[in-house]
């Protein structure tokens, strides 16, 4: 069993991040976790600066470009800035056309932070559709699923980089668990966006360093929380709109997301 898990910190850039703050941003998450995570592929001029230290994320990219003809292009210019992997080209709900990008491009493919069960990780795996899951524990049944779908996955050469947009606290806390045991385990993430507001209400967190998250030594996850402090952050709806459509994603002029 691992003593620490490794992990890389969340910074996402964007078309509104000022260009002289890519190298600051990028240094950070460098520092945090080792790999800068971008959501724009017109950003990948930064590959340049950490070679081997970028991932892209991107939903529907097979919707841009053109249609298949152009976003096959597109896809296979990724190759030349010597990215790590590439994160959620298309729909995960359509598992062929998934398979069919990883057949067309030599990078490592990334799926599973929108797949919610284990029999559909287990179709995931039967089509070959990805090299690496990123299955989030909040959302797919917990440690136990967690195991599961990482066994299915060890007999196909496929790695686990558990998803984490949920907290640094109590989710990221039962990810590491996780990640320690399992034999195809390679990173976690670490979202910097809920980490002052989980380090309010704990009163025993993870101890991360040098993009290494300690194990706890404590009985149970290892984390605690301070309930009145919780109290002062009680749930409400996000959102009163419907489920997102592809059209409403990246990339599109003059989009601007929100809740």
């Amino acid at each position: 069993m691992a003593a620490a898990v490794s992990l890389y910190a969340l910074v996402i850039f964007s078309d509104r991040t000022k260009h002289q703050d890519f190298a600051s941003l990028g240094k950070t998450a460098l520092f945090l976790g080792g790999y800068v995570f971008i959501v724009w592929p017109a950003l990948l001029w930064l590959a340049s600066f950490f070679p081997r230290r970028v991932r892209v994320y991107e939903k529907h990219i097979w919707h841009a470009g053109g249609g298949r003809g152009g976003t096959q292009w597109n896809l296979s210019r990724l190759t030349e800035f010597n990215i790590d992997w590439y994160e959620e080209p298309c729909l995960a709900d359509n598992l062929a056309l998934l398979a069919e990008v990883r057949r067309a491009v030599p990078i490592p493919i990334v799926t599973g932070e929108a797949i919610y069960s284990k029999e559909a990780f287990f179709e995931c795996l039967a089509k070959r559709a990805a090299d690496i899951l990123n299955p989030d524990i909040c959302v797919i049944g917990g440690i136990t699923a967690m195991l599961d779908i990482a066994a299915m996955a060890q007999p196909q050469a496929v790695v686990m980089s558990p998803h984490n947009f949920n907290s640094t606290l109590v989710g990221l806390a039962a990810t590491v668990h996780v990640s320690a045991v399992i034999p195809n385990f390679r990173i976690t993430e670490y979202f910097v966006n809920f980490e002052d507001l989980c380090r309010e209400i704990a009163t025993a967190s993870l101890t991360m360093q040098d993009g290494w998250i300690d194990l706890p030594t404590t009985p149970g996850l290892g984390i605690d929380i301070d309930t009145e402090k919780l109290r002062a952050h009680p749930h409400h709806e996000a959102t009163h709109r419907g489920f997102r459509q592809y059209w409403e994603e990246y990339p599109r002029k003059g989009y601007t997301p929100r809740l």
